[in-house]
């Protein structure tokens, strides 16, 4: 009996462990289930985090290089202002090109005509008309003083025609130029 009862014990041991390690297989699993779905939500929590995390620093370095650029704008806004003739300062145009027309020893005329803001906030256009008569070295002369002048002209067109002269040995030309006075408009 005591074989038949070693047997029994051997058996129920066997069970019994067989039960425990299957409990212990179920614990393991279910707490692998709960910690595996635990760990899912902290990556998600963190992938949100970094996501914004990203988007912060993205918006940081956006605003970084918008003040960079902004500072260097005062700049060339400062440049500009004292380069580019004002709005006001077109009431002078009319004198300043009497006076290089009279330095290059031509006859000068001019109109203004449709005036229209550039697609800048801080730019204006206004039409201008211009027609000088005299040689051609003296018409290219004025054209110079006119390039180098602090009005910034834009020639859209331009026509030269020669003139009927009684006297002298130099051809005159009358030139016709049309394009655009830009000013910088202070009022914006």
């Amino acid at each position: 009996m005591n074989g038949k009862n070693t047997f029994q014990n051997l058996k129920r041991f066997l069970t019994l462990g067989a039960l425990l390690s299957l409990l212990l297989i179920i614990a393991e699993i279910l707490s692998v289930s709960f910690f595996k779905s635990s760990i899912i939500a902290k990556v998600s929590e963190m992938e949100t985090i970094n996501r914004e995390t990203q988007s912060k620093s993205s918006i940081l370095e956006t605003h970084f290089l918008l003040k960079k650029e902004s500072e260097e704008a005062i700049e060339v806004r400062k440049q500009l202002n004292n380069r580019l003739a004002s709005k006001d300062d077109l009431l002078q145009l009319s004198a300043e090109l009497g006076l290089l027309a009279k330095a290059s020893n031509v006859n000068v005329s001019a109109s203004f005509s449709n005036e229209k803001e550039i697609t800048s906030s801080l730019l204006g256009s206004i039409g201008i008309s211009i027609t000088a008569d005299g040689s051609f070295p003296n018409l290219i002369k004025f054209i110079k003083k006119v390039e180098a002048g602090r009005f910034l002209i834009k020639l859209d067109n331009f026509d030269l025609t020669t003139l009927e002269k009684e006297t002298g040995d130099d051809e005159d030309l009358r030139l016709f130029l049309r394009g655009d006075v830009i000013y910088r408009d202070n009022s914006k």
